[in-house]
C-alpha cells in the first residue's frame, strides 16, 4: 500500500495543487495532508483514497474520466489540464475534486514514482 500524503506527490512532480472541499474534512488544507492508497491510470480501476492520473493518448484523454473518477472516491487526479479547459473542449461543467496540474502527467508520474522508490528501505535488484 502506498504512503504518501497528497502534498508529497504534489511536491514530488512539482505540480500545482488544487485543493477542494471533500467530505470529512474540516479545511480544505486537511486534504493536503491526507494519504493515498493507490495510484491509476484506468478510471475503471480507481479506488477510494487513491490518485488517478489523467494522460492523454492517440484515441483517448483522461480528462474526461477525471468527474467520473471523484464519483468514485478518488482523493486526487493527477492532471495537465485544468478544469475550464475541459469545460470548453466538452461544452459543458465539470465537477473536479482536488487535483495537481502538472505540464506531463507521464512525466510526473515517473517523478512520483522516483519518489516513492526512495521512500522505500528495501533493497532493489535489476
Amino acid at each position: 500500500m502506498m504512503n504518501l500524503t497528497i502534498k508529497e506527490i504534489a511536491d514530488a512532480c512539482g505540480g500545482k495543487l488544487v485543493l477542494q472541499e471533500c467530505a470529512g474534512c474540516a479545511e480544505k488544507t486537511a486534504c493536503g495532508d491526507r494519504r493515498v492508497t493507490s495510484v491509476v491510470l484506468d478510471s475503471r480501476k480507481v479506488e477510494d483514497g487513491g490518485v488517478f492520473v489523467a494522460t492523454v493518448g492517440e484515441r483517448v484523454d483522461g480528462h474526461k474520466f477525471v468527474t467520473d473518477v471523484f464519483s468514485k472516491g478518488v482523493a486526487v487526479a493527477l492532471v495537465q489540464k485544468t478544469p475550464k479547459q475541459m469545460e470548453a473542449e466538452q461544452g459543458e461543467a465539470v465537477n473536479w475534486g482536488s487535483y495537481i496540474l502538472v505540464e506531463d502527467t507521464f512525466a510526473a508520474l515517473k517523478e512520483v514514482a522516483a519518489f516513492y522508490r526512495e521512500q522505500l528501505d528495501i533493497p532493489f535488484v535489476g
